[in-house]
């Protein structure tokens, strides 16, 4: 992924002042963004509020996408008067240790991704991070966001010195599993005002703790709360130190909900459950056993893969290995039934009609 991000285009220039480029916005509003034209950005960068050009004076009020892509040798950056970071805007700049944003209002997808060296974020402005935002920020230990509204999916994944994490009152949306591989946190603590979300022993929920969004630190066996009937999308990716899952009063498993928990070795299906995605236990290559409750009418299992009731559609087959043979019931392979089984080296398939994503 992030080679394909560091293969976008930048965009072009509309004129540069003492060494940044800039795209024109809007002439009725004289307001301008910052952008690359493929300028290696390095040093301590200033952003300015206003320029002037041609005895034009124009406010800076944007980081436009791709801006300062893969500037490796940037150190800091300041921008008192952007309220707009634009998608990959900072992707790859493994050198930047801080940013100072106090006017910024939104941070779009990937913005940050892959900035190893930042450690400390403050959006005192911010009500929208986007996307995979902060992704692989693995030096990041704090974040504080007292305005946000909206965190998109996977928005801090893999930040793994992050140790505490506090969302206000505000925040009104909230995406898959943001916190995903952030393997120190400490806590989780929603505003007891917040309307929309709680937390509780790490793990973040909607306010009624019916739905499970993320547990990032969920290890050793556990038993899924009685209050819980929905487990989001990547729940638990990545918790590699997970081993057992009890899910008593479960009806729905997001996509790859468990994906990578490389050490899960037993996984127990209620008949309560109704609807499961796309392959939710891919890369567990651990499973010794997925039991599904014979009462249940949707799903079962055998031989450590994962079925619907009649065994007409493979849902995942986590751990398959060798020469298999798929049975004779199966005339569907669900999407990503297979990912990551990389000790699989020959399929037979008598009585398929559908292969899935």
């Amino acid at each position: 992924m992030l080679l394909a991000l560091v293969a976008a285009t930048a965009s072009a220039q509309d004129f540069m002042v003492d060494g940044i480029c800039y795209n024109i916005l809007s002439e009725d509003d004289r307001t301008v963004e910052v952008t690359s034209n493929y300028v290696s950005y390095a040093g301590d960068i200033v952003i300015p509020a206003e320029i002037t050009q041609d005895g034009l004076t124009y406010s800076v009020t944007a980081i436009g996408d791709n801006a300062f892509i893969g500037c490796s040798a940037l150190t800091s950056v300041s921008m008192p008067s952007v309220t707009t970071i634009g998608e990959q805007a900072f992707c790859l700049c493994d050198a930047l240790p801080s940013v100072s944003m106090p006017s910024v209002t939104t941070i779009g997808n990937y913005a940050f991704i892959g900035c190893s060296a930042l450690t400390s974020v403050s959006m005192p402005s911010v009500t929208t991070i986007g996307n995979y935002a902060f992704r692989d920020c693995s030096a990041l230990t704090s974040v504080s966001m007292p305005k946000v509204t909206t965190i998109g999916d996977w928005a801090f994944g893999s930040c793994s010195d992050l140790t505490s994490v506090s969302i206000p009152a505000t925040c009104t949306s909230i995406g898959d599993n943001p916190f995903y591989g952030c393997t120190a946190l400490k806590e989780i603590v929603v505003d007891e005002n917040n309307h929309n979300y709680s937390a509780a022993d790490n793990a973040l929920y909607n306010k009624d703790k019916t739905t499970l969004i993320g547990w990032p630190t969920a290890k050793g066996d556990i038993t899924i709360p009685q209050s819980v009937t929905t487990i989001g999308d990547g729940a638990f990716f990545f918790c590699s130190a997970l081993t057992s899952v009890s899910m008593p009063k479960v009806t729905t498993i997001g996509d790859w909900a468990f994906g990578s928990c490389s050490d899960l070795t037993s996984v127990s299906i209620p008949a309560t459950c109704t609807s499961i995605g796309d392959n939710p236990f891919y890369g567990c290559t651990a499973l010794k056993e997925i039991v599904v409750d014979e009462n249940n009418h949707n799903y079962s299992a055998a031989d450590n893969a994962l079925y619907n009731k009649d065994k007409t559609t493979l849902i995942g087959w986590p751990t398959a290995k060798g020469d298999i043979t798929i049975p004779q019931s199966v005339t569907t392979i669900g999407d990503g039934a297979f990912f990551f089984c990389s000790a699989l080296t020959s399929v037979s398939m008598p009585k398929v009609t559908t292969i899935g994503d």
